[in-house]
């Protein structure tokens, strides 16, 4: 079932020097995102050359290429990591991003 926009946030993670030589990585957001969310039946198997990937939600968002299976989306206080990104029949107008709730 597709459910109301939500606002959500593409986050990317990020090094940041630490001023002692070394580092930290931290999420930043990139991106602010209307979209419909949808909740998979059970956990959805998308088999894409020959992986499996397991979601448990369906983003629905209008197109952009900057976007990876590294980034996460945060919605509320909720994390979720992106696990495929599909180009709705290459059109470039619509991606359907398949996403699992960080627990």
């Amino acid at each position: 079932m597709i459910g109301k926009k939500v606002k959500c946030y593409l986050q990317r993670k990020t090094r940041t020097d630490d001023d002692m030589g070394g580092w930290t990585e931290t999420w930043e957001d990139i991106k602010t995102l209307k979209s419909k969310m949808s909740v998979s039946k059970g956990n959805e198997n998308i088999t894409y050359n020959k992986e499996t990937v397991i979601s448990t939600h369906t983003l629905m968002c209008n197109y952009f290429s900057n976007i990876t299976e590294k980034d996460r989306i945060k919605i509320g206080s909720n994390y979720y990591d992106i696990k495929f990104i599909d180009n709705v029949e290459q059109l470039g107008v619509y991606l359907k991003v398949y996403v699992e709730l960080r627990v």
